[in-house]
């Protein structure tokens, strides 16, 4: 189990398909309901734990919105 930040450092050592996983993005696929919080008796001041194949998985199974700079 990783938190957050646990899974973006792992996910900068996995190379350049994971670049774009941030704490934002695991929040943007806990919101489209792609990821879960692993369940558990946790204490309240813990932060959210993930499975992090789970993560690394619907990262690349979400695709990433396309930011488009506006023209002037």
């Amino acid at each position: 189990y990783l938190n957050a930040n646990g899974i973006v450092t792992l996910a900068k050592e996995l190379g350049e398909e994971y670049r774009h996983l941030t704490s934002g993005r695991i929040k943007v696929l806990k919101r489209a309901g792609k990821i879960t919080p692993v369940p558990g008796p946790w204490r309240s001041d813990w932060p959210t734990l993930y499975l992090g194949g789970d993560v690394l998985d619907a990262h690349l199974a979400l695709p990433i919105r396309q930011r488009h700079a506006e023209a002037c």
